[in-house]
Parts: C-alpha cells; sequence; structure tokens
C-alpha cells in the first residue's frame, strides 16, 4: 500500500472518530466536558498537518487525563470512541506519548 494513502486513510479514520465524538460531548452539554471538546475541535482542525498516529496518542492520552482527574462519566458510545482513537494511537511510539504533557490542551 502507498504509504500517502495509507496516511490519508489514517487521517480520515482518526477525523471521523473525533469528529463523532465531538458530536456526542456537545449533544449531553456537559460543563466539564468543555476542555474535552474544545481539544477535540483543535485536534480535528489540525490534523491535516500533523501525523494522524501521534494526534490520536496526544488526544488518549488527554482525555484519560482529563477524564480521570475531572470525574467525567463517559457513556458507552464515547468510551467506545475513545478506545478507537486509542488503538490508533499506539502505533505512535516516542513520537506521541513523552513528548507532551497530558493534561495540557494547547498541544492540540
Amino acid at each position: 500500500m502507498d504509504i500517502s494513502k495509507k496516511l490519508s486513510e489514517q487521517q480520515q479514520s482518526v477525523s471521523d472518530l473525533i469528529h463523532e465524538l465531538y458530536n456526542c460531548l456537545a449533544q449531553a452539554d456537559d460543563p466539564k466536558t468543555k476542555d474535552i471538546r474544545e481539544s477535540l475541535m483543535r485536534a480535528y482542525q489540525h490534523i491535516g498537518q500533523r501525523d494522524p498516529v501521534v494526534v490520536a496518542n496526544k488526544l488518549a492520552n488527554y482525555l484519560h487525563f482529563t477524564g480521570y482527574n475531572e470525574k467525567i462519566k463517559f457513556t458507552e458510545s464515547e468510551l467506545e470512541l475513545i478506545t478507537q482513537i486509542s488503538q490508533i494511537g499506539q502505533h505512535a511510539g516516542l513520537n506521541g506519548s513523552y513528548r507532551a504533557w497530558y493534561g495540557d490542551k494547547s498541544q492540540f
């Protein structure tokens, strides 16, 4: 498979997951998820300019970190989307999780 085609598919996959998760959180309109929704929007806007696997990795870490610290109860569908984002992000290696502070939404 061509590398650019694979990258394009990854970008589309991550974009779709981010978009769907944002919509789920926006429907619930929980004030605790405001920062998460802002981060999802920023990640969605910049996904074409960055490696989607690294974005997925950082986003998954941010979602888990913020969800735990803010005591956010995600729904089953939201957890499934977060899990899918995490699975994509697992392939980021050192370029993902070790170069950012998990709780910093400015990384997106």
